[in-house]
């Protein structure tokens, strides 16, 4: 019930920024984290990493996770499984903005 929670609640700060800006959020059923899919043209992972690294936050990315080198779509992972549970929501709350901000810088 924990992880259903956390589940939800990231789906609830994060899908209404992510829609309209591009981005998409998959891999929910798939266990403890999401994929947000990155839009086509920008921002890049690297720019997701290092904004997020700025606020502290850590978060997964697809591009070493290829079998096959090539050109694959872009994405971050964010698990919920691990945050601290009074943290969680001010992460979350983190990660939206700096989705918007690279949206805009990117």
């Amino acid at each position: 019930m924990r992880y259903r929670r956390r589940r939800d609640l990231l789906l609830t700060r994060l899908r209404p920024d992510l829609s309209p800006s591009g981005f998409s959020i998959g891999g929910i059923a798939a266990g403890l984290h999401a994929l947000i899919g990155l839009p086509a043209g920008g921002p890049t992972e690297r720019d997701v990493l290092r904004a997020a690294a700025a606020h502290d936050l850590a978060l997964g990315y697809l591009g070493d996770r290829w079998h096959e080198p090539g050109d694959h779509p872009q994405g971050i992972i964010v698990g919920y499984g691990t945050p601290y549970e009074h943290a969680y929501p001010a992460a979350l709350d983190a990660l939206a903005n700096v989705l918007r901000t690279v949206h805009h810088h990117g």
